[in-house]
């Protein structure tokens, strides 16, 4: 693994995502920040808990190695997550 992280292009988010890749259900939940929905309307429209939605996001900044919301849109986009 010390090898990987010296490949040229290769980025840190990208290696967690092969390592430990999003849920189904963490990727809905990632599509539905990205449109801008709040914990509360996310908890709505999947029918969950809003400490559900939290440990969902909790599970997807730490996957993606992120910290808000705007980083793990910015990163999902790199990954072409939202295609």
């Amino acid at each position: 693994l010390s090898k990987i992280d010296k490949i040229p292009g290769m980025t840190s988010p990208s290696m967690q995502l092969l390592i430990d890749p999003l849920t189904s259900r963490e990727l809905e939940v990632l599509k539905l920040i990205e449109a801008g929905q709040s914990n509360q309307e996310i908890a709505e429209r999947l029918v969950i808990s809003m400490p559900t939605v939290k440990r969902h996001i909790s599970n997807i900044y730490t996957k993606l190695g992120v910290k808000s919301r705007t980083q793990a849109i910015a990163i999902g986009k790199e990954l072409r997550l939202f295609d």
